[in-house]
């Protein structure tokens, strides 16, 4: 990685793969939307002015697990790869998205993923698991 073209790679893996991105400048707010195709994994950590902002992700036929570690004092969302159709999403044993519709405030379906919205700095985890 000494040379600029052998980086040229990165912001894909980064923006695309892992889903990771600034909404404002400096990532006071960012967004985690995932393209994992046919992937089964993907974790890394981006730097930002409030610290790093941390992203793993595991994905298999049924389900989609999905962390966050957000730095102090920023704020984002998260949009899990799935329309939302007969996916049950959770956080810890809190159902957020019930296979059709949103079951907390904050969540919805928008561009075809269920988001989740309004999340703060801290450790954020997600489970979308297919129900049928």
């Amino acid at each position: 990685m000494a040379h600029g073209w052998s980086t040229g790679v990165l912001p894909a893996l980064t923006h695309q793969l892992l889903g990771a991105g600034p909404v404002s400048p400096g990532y006071s707010a960012w967004e985690v939307r995932p393209h994992p195709g046919g992937i089964a994994w993907a974790a890394g950590k981006l730097p930002t002015p409030y610290g790093p902002l941390t992203v793993e992700w595991e994905n298999t036929e049924q389900v989609f697990t999905l962390t966050v570690h957000a730095p102090e004092g920023t704020r984002g969302r998260v949009a899990l790869p799935t329309d939302g159709s007969g996916v049950v999403v959770r956080t810890g044993r809190r159902v957020l998205w019930d296979g059709r519709r949103a079951t907390q405030p904050g969540v919805g379906v928008d561009g075809g993923r269920v988001t989740v919205s309004g999340l703060g700095d801290g450790t954020h985890s997600f489970v979308a698991e297919r129900s049928d």
